[in-house]
């Protein structure tokens, strides 16, 4: 129960201090930039229009 009693009586400040972390790592997420995919790859740099599929001869 001493673990527990730590976070029980602790509870307000971890809670803040969660919070503020939490938030922070959500801002940096939304500030990502994910660059957008090509809508159609094309022949020629698709792996299997040179025959390849992985085997090596």
């Amino acid at each position: 129960m001493e673990r527990a009693g730590y976070y029980y009586k602790n509870w307000d400040e971890l809670e803040a201090k969660w919070k503020v972390k939490m938030e922070a790592t959500i801002a940096e997420l939304e500030a990502l930039e994910i660059p957008s995919l090509p809508d159609v790859r094309t022949s020629a740099s698709s792996p299997a229009a040179s025959g390849s599929r992985g085997a090596t001869t």
